[in-house]
């Protein structure tokens, strides 16, 4: 499956070079220029990651995080900034960021926290899913190793790795 990443960046040329790295890495990459209607953006793009400028017109990036956590949406999110003072990253992390990147960045380091930060969120989603996994059943008219009630298909979609019940 493709992961989906939201770029959130007033810059334009930032965003197109933020599309380029990550579209040639494999990800589905959508961009947006603020976070004004942040919360419609996620729930129309439905990303596994967000990059989030810090500074953006509107609603800034610290803001626009806390949004998102108010709204229980709990998608693992980057912060960009130009200005990667200790505040910002301490700021930043505080309020529930995966990760920081300071802008500009090397393409190499891009590509490594982006994949780093999908494989934590990965093996989270994974344990999450094994631990629930316990508590479920197939329906009594299922045989397991062909299962007809669709329990099967739903644990490996949500976690590939995971154990099945």
């Amino acid at each position: 499956m493709n992961k989906k990443v939201l770029v959130i960046d007033d810059d334009p040329d930032l965003r197109s070079f933020i599309r380029a790295v990550l579209e040639d890495a494999g990800y589905g990459v959508e961009t947006a220029s603020d976070a004004n209607d942040l919360i419609q953006l996620v729930n129309r793009t439905m990303p596994n990651l967000i990059m989030l400028d810090y500074r953006l017109p509107g609603i800034n990036g610290l803001m626009a995080l806390n949004t998102l956590r108010s709204h229980n949406i709990h998608v693992p999110v980057i912060m960009l900034t130009g200005d990667a003072t200790q505040h910002i990253a301490v700021g930043s992390f505080r309020a529930g960021a995966s990760d920081f990147i300071p802008k500009p960045c090397q393409i190499d380091f891009l590509q490594s926290v982006v994949k780093r930060v999908l494989d934590n969120r990965d093996k989270l989603v994974t344990n999450v899913v094994n631990q629930v996994s316990g508590y479920l059943s197939h329906k009594p008219d299922c045989d397991i190793n062909d299962c007809s009630c669709g329990l099967s298909e739903l644990v490996s979609t949500l976690a590939p790795d995971a154990e099945g019940p």
